[in-house]
């Protein structure tokens, strides 16, 4: 059994498991995860409410152990990234490499693509 170390962040109003986005593309449910998760470009920042659950319990089917890490902070800048979409991972695991901008879409710099 692998164990996972992962890092569960909550401010006053709401709370995310960052775990990476290789990890995410591993998963059976990566396109279940809602657009209340964000992403940049190494993390998946999954909402703790449903997608957590759903990331955490496919993660235990495949044999993996979380040892989970929570933090409770002030503020936090995990709403200020992208909008997670599954296109983002599938293109993650296509290309190998994505590029996020500002915004809730994913942006592609052709230069990754060389």
């Amino acid at each position: 059994m692998k164990t996972i170390k992962l890092t569960s962040t909550s401010d006053p109003g709401h709370g995310w498991l960052r775990v990476p986005v290789q990890l995410i593309s591993k998963t059976d449910v990566y396109h279940r995860i809602s657009e209340f998760s964000y992403i940049d470009k190494n993390f998946v920042y999954l909402e703790e409410d449903c997608d957590a659950g759903l990331v955490i319990k496919s993660l235990e089917s495949q044999g993996y152990k979380l040892e989970i890490k929570h933090r409770n902070v002030e503020r936090t800048n995990i709403r200020n990234k992208a909008r997670y979409s599954a296109l983002t991972i599938a293109a993650a695991l296509y290309f190998k490499s994505v590029k996020l901008g500002p915004g809730d879409a994913p942006l592609f710099s052709p230069e990754l693509l060389t």
